[in-house]
């Protein structure tokens, strides 16, 4: 059995690695612990505060993990959103001038494993941040609001999307996942609904839909 620490961004990054990853990696012989990296939060509204704002607090976690965690069956990851990533993380303007996200994500995620230096960290930055995940599918989105915001979720998501995959959803402040979400379903709550409309869309759903997000679940998977 190997064990794998997720370090999170905030706490409905770690209600997801609790309901739905470390439900699904056990049966492949690894045991997920969530750890939080961002600020805690006691509120649940879109202005909340969370995540991380700098990358040496991040590195430092890692590093503090991986001697914590120091068996050669012991593992570290991350839950981190490409959108607002940290801008003191090393050569950050050189990679974040690649125009292609995923060119860009794959960059960032090597430069983290260069400076960790250790080959029990897998690093990974979700494109571009976790309600992409949810915008595999809109109408479970939706089946959490009541009418007439049910109907619009439903019609306006796929619309606002067009031919954009989640992944490819971009990271501008109006542009977001969340703040799309956000714009068409007010009552959207982060950490009460994003977990659980991930759950009833599934993981299956998402790797196929998320393909960045899915090469991190198959790697995962192999540690066990």
């Amino acid at each position: 059995m190997s064990f794998l620490v997720a370090l999170c961004e905030g706490e409905t990054e770690m209600d997801f690695v609790a309901a739905l990853l470390a439900p699904h990696l056990q049966p492949f012989g690894v045991r997920t612990h969530p750890i939080l990296l961002g600020k805690k939060i006691k509120c649940d509204h879109p202005s909340a505060p969370g995540g991380v704002l700098k990358f040496e607090p991040v590195y430092r976690h890692i590093r503090s993990a991986l001697r914590q965690y120091s068996s050669d069956r012991s593992f570290v990851t991350t839950m981190l959103d490409l959108y607002a990533f940290p801008r003191d993380f090393p050569d950050y303007e050189a990679l974040a001038a690649e125009p292609d996200p995923m060119l860009r994500v794959r960059a960032l995620e090597a430069a983290m494993a260069a400076r960790a230096a250790s080959n029990r960290f897998i690093a990974h930055i979700q494109l571009h941040e976790f309600e992409a995940l949810l915008l595999t599918d809109p109408a479970e989105v939706a089946a959490e609001f009541d009418e007439p915001v049910r109907s619009r979720v439903r019609i306006a998501v796929p619309a606002d999307l067009g031919r954009l995959t989640p992944e490819q959803v971009n990271q501008t402040s109006e542009g977001a996942p969340s703040k799309r979400l956000q714009r068409l379903a007010p009552g959207y709550r982060k950490r009460d609904m994003g977990p659980r409309i991930a759950g009833r869309i599934g993981l299956t759903r998402i790797r196929e839909t998320c393909p960045h997000f899915g090469a991190w679940l198959t790697t995962l998977e192999g540690l066990g």
